[in-house]
This record gives structure tokens, sequence and C-alpha cells, in this order.
């Protein structure tokens, strides 16, 4: 699965929960799914090792802000009633891990961000 398609299901995954027809605990990347994170020197492609999923919102064992989440758990930040999660996933080349940091309201999906760090 590519970024696109991931991100897609996450979308996907707000828009259900919009209508009310979200399913708890959706699964954001399959088991060894491959992600690719393309950069300017070419496209990076990773097995997922860390499989995360996205819980309703819930204010239970939240995080402080500035605090740094394990992946997967909930983060504060600066905004009212939003959350942030972590997806690690572990590459294969040049010893990679992208992280993907999406960000929710009780909207739904307000940002999404990948990084990769190297050795």
């Amino acid at each position: 699965m590519d970024l696109a398609t991931a991100q897609a299901k996450i979308d996907n995954l707000m828009d259900l929960q919009k209508q009310g027809k979200y399913e708890e605990g959706g699964a954001l990347f399959e088991e060894g799914a491959i992600a690719e994170l393309p950069l300017m020197m070419g496209t990076i492609t990773g097995k997922a090792e860390i499989i995360k999923t996205w819980e309703k919102q819930d204010l239970k064992g939240k995080f402080e802000k500035g605090e740094t989440p394990e992946v997967g758990q909930l983060e504060v930040t600066d905004t009212p009633n939003c959350f942030k999660r972590l997806v690690t996933q572990k590459g294969t080349m040049m010893n990679t891990t992208l992280t993907q940091t999406y960000t929710f309201s009780d909207s739904g999906l307000i940002s999404k961000m990948s990084t990769a760090a190297f050795g």
C-alpha cells in the first residue's frame, strides 16, 4: 500500500465517522503492508512493522502538551479537542524510519504529515 492509498483510507474512516458509521479500531495499515515515501532522491519503500489503529476520540489517557506520545497514542495540542496520532514504519532502505503524524479534532482529520529519519 502506498501513502496515497493509506491516506485515502484515513479520509474514508473520517467520512464514515462523520456519518456515524465508523467502526472503532479500523486499521490504518494491514499487517506487513508496504508503504512508500517519495523523496527528491528517490522513493523509500518499507514494510510496516508497527501496526496501529485509530479509535474514537477519547480524553482518557491523553498526554500533556509537549510530551512525546508512544506510537499510536494521543497527544494534546494547542487546539481544544484536537489530538495527534503517530504511525511509525521501519523502512528497509538506508535504515529508514517513516513517521506519519495524523492530527484529528472532534470534526475529523485536520492534517497529515510524513517525516523520514535515516540511520
